[in-house]
């Protein structure tokens, strides 16, 4: 795939703006004062508030509908929005004219003014992307936190520039990303994930490691051989595990502490008491700091202060000693396997996991997550376009296809006793029943509280 480095030149371009989301909208916004041609393209016949993007960019060509075989060969540079795959056959045909294909992020690259702190993974890179916005503040610098997380990266560029972006980077936001040249490039986790956009779970892979191109850093995790950087990398190569740092370019645990080079970085009974993957994600906010030269104090401020972040893992309420945990953000099953292990791993003795799952499966296989609730949950609430795949691979272990998340709520409640632990971690998307897995989560915490709070507890 063919990129330029810049949109600037002495002719006036032909620039395509394809997909009308936000991140397309920020993509006009920002192109509106160049001297160039733009025409916007979205897939949707029709678009919502078509009238009121009209009258904001009345110098905009805008053209809805599906993409026509070769009406993007005339461009100089196609701006495609996360959303859309670049496998479009209209896309495809206009790379092969050797049009340049990029992204948001790629606008943004070009113009930053202030070193990257990149973030990808197929779970937790939310949570990891905040905690390292809250460890650059703890060490006295300022931070734009932006991507697919706070800021939408080219709006980013409208205030001053601060010590640092922290960009948490999706696998769409990378396929289109060529200048990233990352200070710290982060690889978090790879578990399959969006396999139906992607040809196979390497071609996935392999798109997330482009966070690594012509990145200072290099952050792998030592646990997961598949967030290595590739033998062609250049950098400092540096990894996280729960296991002993073997040498000078690994953070661990060792001692009771989190170590670094034969050196003490914080100690554990400082930290409050997480399950395994949440050490995992501040060893790799660790890593940063390391990197960095942070003071430890700041270090140790951030890894005890953060609170963890809205649809992870969040407590939402224990009532009649069931505790309810809302991890709507669990889209995929890597991420749903995560937190049933870790709280598996914390249930009070006599305790039971109870699972709420289910939503659209994106082409996932869910035969681990089958083997995951088998050997950890006790029983399972079902629901939306997945369940019935999902149940396939539970064999003979207790569960229920429900017909909404209000019924799941209420069909775990009767079924649980004190002690009990109810997840939701749905190993899917959300868009079969909600709006998002925001709205998904919303509607849990909801439901729950409509629960009969008779001696309920807060906690």
């Amino acid at each position: 795939m063919k990129s330029d480095q810049s949109v600037s030149s002495n002719k006036q371009l032909k620039l395509a703006v394809i997909g009308l989301g936000k991140t397309g909208l920020s993509v006009l916004a920002f192109l509106k004062e160049m001297d160039a041609h733009l025409v916007a393209f979205d897939t949707r016949e029709h678009l919502p508030n078509v009238d009121i993007i009209q009258q904001q960019y009345p110098a905009v060509e805008l053209r809805l509908g599906a993409l026509k075989p070769g009406e993007l060969n005339e461009f100089d540079e196609l701006i495609v929005s996360p959303g859309v795959p670049v496998s479009e056959p209209a896309i495809q045909q206009a790379i092969d004219h050797g049009v340049s294909v990029v992204g948001d992020v790629e606008l943004f690259c070009r113009q930053a003014q202030a070193p990257i702190i990149a973030i990808t993974g197929s779970n937790a890179k939310s949570t990891v992307s905040t905690w390292i916005a809250e460890l650059c503040e703890a060490a006295g610098k300022s931070v734009i936190l932006a991507g697919n997380i706070g800021y939408p990266v080219l709006e980013a560029l409208s205030v001053p520039a601060p010590d640092y972006y922290v960009l948490e980077l999706s696998s769409f936001q990378l396929e289109t990303t060529y200048s990233l040249n990352a200070e710290i490039a982060l690889l978090l986790n790879i578990t399959p994930d969006h396999m139906d956009r992607y040809d196979s779970f390497l071609q996935y892979a392999a798109v997330k490691e482009r966070i690594f191109s012509n990145g200072k850093w290099l952050v792998s995790n030592r646990a997961d051989e598949l967030t290595l950087p590739s033998v062609e990398r250049t950098g400092i190569r540096l990894s996280f595990g729960l296991d002993e740092p073997a040498d000078s370019t690994a953070v661990g645990i060792q001692g009771g502490r989190f170590v670094f080079a034969q050196q003490a970085l914080c100690d554990l009974a400082d930290l409050p008491s997480w399950g395994q993957h949440m050490l995992e994600n501040a060893l790799a906010v660790a890593c940063v700091s390391v990197a960095l030269q942070f003071p430890k104090e700041a270090l140790k401020q951030a890894l005890s202060n953060f609170k963890g972040l809205k649809h992870r893992c969040e407590h939402v309420k224990t009532i009649h000693g069931v505790s309810w945990c809302n991890d709507s953000k669990g889209t995929n099953v890597g991420a749903a396997i995560a937190a049933i292990s870790s709280l598996h791993g914390r249930l009070p003795i006599g305790g039971r996991l109870v699972l709420l799952a289910g939503g659209v499966g994106k082409g996932a296989d869910f035969t681990v997550l089958g083997k995951t609730i088998q050997q950890k949950v006790a029983r399972s609430f079902l629901f939306g376009e997945s369940a019935n795949q999902i149940a396939e691979t539970l064999l003979e272990r207790d569960y229920e296809i429900t017909k909404s998340m209000e019924e799941a709520v209420n069909r775990a409640y009767e079924w649980t006793q004190s002690g009990d632990v109810v997840l939701l971690s749905p190993a899917c998307a959300s868009f079969d029943m909600f709006n998002s897995y925001e709205h998904r989560g919303d509607v849990f915490v909801a439901s729950v509280q409509a629960l009969l709070p008779v001696l309920e507890s807060e906690s």
